[in-house]
């Protein structure tokens, strides 16, 4: 029966025995879904010191707890479109990568698993409202951090905001993700391992 198996907040798995057993107890090769934004991305402490310094200097309120009633530390959907709008692709030059992040996906690719990467930053809507140039600005910058954080993978999957379709096509075992929603449109069709991320949740 498929599940969720824990929460994790860095991607430090091989260090993890529930989920080294979990792997041993299956004994078979994996299609391992894996999330870029919050999974390989330090994306909550670029939102602490990027997006609290655009906070600070236009005079916008931020909530650096990310408590459930702000959007990404900021008071209100709109302030955070304003941030992103402007700092996407900053972001996606220039935010760090999870410590061991490389490290774990090449082991697992070496022990025979295979690796996807899916990620939903391009259907975005600071990304969509400029249209198809923006969009596949965007893919580029994608693939030019993977490339320069050295991150393996098999497949890299540019998803719609809604995963399952990609998932079920490319019939993906376990799927990472940090994402409280995307977790709850897979559960019930693939193991799940679910990343603590305040920034998301």
């Amino acid at each position: 029966m498929p599940k969720i198996i824990y929460q994790e907040s860095s991607l430090n798995l091989l260090r993890n025995k529930t989920y080294d057993k979990f792997l041993i107890e299956r004994e078979i090769i994996m299609n391992i879904g894996i999330d870029i934004d919050g999974v390989l991305t330090e994306m909550e402490q670029y939102i602490l010191t990027v997006g609290q310094d655009f906070a600070i200097s236009h005079q916008l309120q931020f909530d650096p707890s990310f408590s459930k009633q702000s959007v990404q530390g900021f008071s209100n959907k709109n302030d955070s479109c304003s941030f992103w709008d402007q700092y996407w692709f900053d972001y996606a030059s220039f935010v760090s990568v999870k410590p061991f992040a490389s490290d774990v996906i090449r082991k697992l690719h070496e022990e025979g698993h295979r690796i996807f990467l899916i990620t939903a930053r391009t259907y975005d809507s600071q990304i969509l409202k400029y249209g198809i140039s923006r969009q596949q600005k965007m893919e580029q910058a994608i693939i030019a951090w993977l490339d320069k954080n050295d991150i393996f993978y098999d497949k890299l999957i540019f998803s719609n905001l809604n995963k399952l379709a990609s998932c079920l096509e490319n019939k993906i075992d376990i799927m990472i993700d940090d994402t409280v929603t995307n977790i709850e449109q897979l559960q019930g069709y693939m193991d799940l391992i679910l990343f603590s991320s305040k920034s998301l949740n």
